[in-house]
C-alpha cells in the first residue's frame, strides 16, 4: 500500500460504481466480471463477500468454474473498463495519472507476466498498458 501510485492499482481502496452498483475495490469489479453475464449471483457474490481485494481475487479464483468461456479474449478490454470507470470517478487519480507525463507505467510483479513485468523483468505489463491508454 506504499509503493508509488498504489492507487493505480485496483487493490486501493477506490470504490467503483457499475450499471448503479458500488463495488469496493476496481478489484472487485474486475473479478465480478468474469461472471456478470453467466453468472449474476456470482458476480454479487464477489461484489459483496467482503470489502477486501485480496479476498474478491480468492473467491474468483474458487469459482473460476463459474467464469465465462472467452475471459482470455475479453480481459484487457475489461480491466480497461474497470480503471476507466475507477479514474473517471476519483478526480484526485486522474490527476495522479495525467501527472506521470508520457512516463511508461510498469506494474512492478514478480509473480505475474501478463499483468504485470514478471519475474525476469520483462513480462507483457498489460496492466501498466491500459493505464498508458487511459491517460
Amino acid at each position: 500500500e506504499h509503493q508509488s501510485h498504489f492507487a493505480f492499482t485496483n487493490f486501493s481502496r477506490h470504490g467503483v460504481v457499475f450499471e448503479g452498483k458500488r463495488y469496493p475495490t476496481g478489484e472487485h469489479l474486475f473479478q465480478a466480471f468474469k461472471f456478470i453475464d453467466y453468472s449474476p449471483q456470482t458476480a454479487e457474490h464477489i461484489r459483496t463477500f467482503s470489502d477486501l481485494p485480496k479476498i474478491a481475487r480468492m473467491e474468483a479464483h474458487k469459482l473460476q468454474a463459474e467464469q465465462r468461456v472467452d475471459w482470455k479474449e475479453v480481459r484487457i478490454e475489461k480491466m480497461e473498463l474497470t480503471l476507466y470507470l475507477k479514474f473517471t470517478q476519483h478526480d484526485e487519480l486522474i490527476e495522479e495519472l495525467v501527472s506521470t507525463g508520457d512516463a511508461e507505467l510498469i506494474k512492478n510483479s514478480d509473480r505475474d507476466s501478463f499483468w504485470g513485468n514478471g519475474p525476469d523483468g520483462h513480462g507483457r505489463n498489460e496492466f501498466g498498458k491500459a493505464l498508458e491508454r487511459l491517460r
